[in-house]
């Protein structure tokens, strides 16, 4: 967490410190970001501490200071500057994104909330501060001061992507997909063609059984590069729907993108599996699967269900009594395949029983 968001504080700080790019000279800011990546923390808190002290107050420099404090465990701390850094640059994103992440890190919930709220009522509206501040209550449970509060926001920004994309994840678990759409739509106004809007906005879609609007959304979140785990997750979506033959388009899509995906192998044998079509095929791709994990008891399964359609049921029931051994009896699945094991042992014929 805290690397990936050094990077940030690098580049800021040496374009702040460096703007002509000149003669190349390293100061204390950059020290500090070496020393954040390297896991130094504390060289990079002694430095970012000097870098405040002899080349004076910034927001980046204070982000330096508490992402060392995070690596170094010390939270509260962190919360410090960050809310204080805060209070002196309250439109910096880069400040407002450290402290989520910190949230998330140290479960400081409850105080950066307590935080936010009074810097709230001290300044103008802002809505980076907003925003963060619904983030804050909507992970304690308080969706409606959430709401309220990304509403609020949006009067002050009505391009503040953020906002944007936290009132649609309100609204979805609200069950109101005409916001979410709507709130997504916006998004996509000020960032166009960002695949993770596209995915949520075609699963918005789909719930409310638009499907041609849907695969349209899908299809532009595949448009240029994109990894294999992109036509898998939109295939989990279709066979949620119970929409097999879009599943099967875009597990067929994830697996010749990336032919090791045993996941995506596993649940194209699966969705050909219960529409109960090409199961010679399927269970090639349900080895392919146990290939590369063999020990996986799902995937076990699928080769077992595979077997027991075309009547090999001997071989089912060996297939699934391994999977069974496998899987933990307290685990969500044990029931399952115990199902599943008695169903086969009950194709046996007596005597493979015995």
């Amino acid at each position: 967490m805290i690397r990936s968001l050094f990077c940030c504080a690098l580049i800021a700080t040496f374009v702040i410190d460096n703007p002509h790019c000149g003669r190349y000279e390293i100061n204390r800011s950059q020290l500090a970001a070496m020393y954040l990546e390297s896991g130094n923390y504390d060289r990079a808190l002694r430095e970012g501490q000097r870098a405040l002290r002899e080349d004076g107050e910034s927001a980046q420099r204070r982000l330096l200071v508490a992402l060392a404090h995070m690596g170094r465990g010390e939270h509260g701390q962190a919360l410090e500057v960050l809310i204080d850094a805060i209070e002196r640059a309250p439109d910096s994103e880069e400040l407002y994104s450290a402290l989520r992440s910190l949230c998330r890190e140290g479960a400081l919930y409850e105080r950066a909330g307590i935080a936010l709220r009074a810097l709230r009522a001290e300044m103008p509206p802002n809505a980076e501060l907003l925003a963060t501040l619904a983030w804050i209550e909507s992970r304690l449970d308080h969706s409606e001061r959430a709401a309220a509060l990304l509403d609020s926001a949006i009067e002050v920004d009505s391009d503040h992507l953020f906002t944007r994309i936290e009132r649609s994840q309100l609204a979805i678990e609200s069950g109101d997909f005409l916001r979410a759409e709507s709130e997504l739509q916006a998004a996509l106004r000020l960032e166009p063609n960002e695949p993770r809007l596209l995915l949520t906005l075609g699963e918005v879609q789909l719930r409310q059984d638009r499907f041609s609007a849907a695969d349209s959304s899908f299809r532009r979140a595949m448009r240029g590069e994109w990894k294999a785990n992109v036509a898998a997750h939109i295939a989990q979506l279709y066979a949620e729907e119970d929409l097999p033959v879009r599943a099967i388009e875009y597990y067929e899509r994830a697996i010749a993108r990336d032919p090791e995906d045993a996941s995506s192998l596993n649940n194209l044998a699966w969705t050909y599996a219960e529409e109960g079509i090409l199961l010679e095929h399927a269970t090639n791709l349900s080895l392919r699967s146990l290939q590369i994990d063999g020990e996986n008891p799902i995937y076990l399964d699928t080769y077992a269900e595979l077997l027991y359609l075309q009547g090999r049921h001997v071989r089912a029931f060996a297939v699934i009594r391994r999977a069974l051994e496998l899987e933990e009896q307290d685990s969500e699945h044990w029931t399952y395949l115990r199902a599943q094991y008695d169903k086969m042992q009950s194709a046996l014929s007596p005597r493979a029983r015995l």
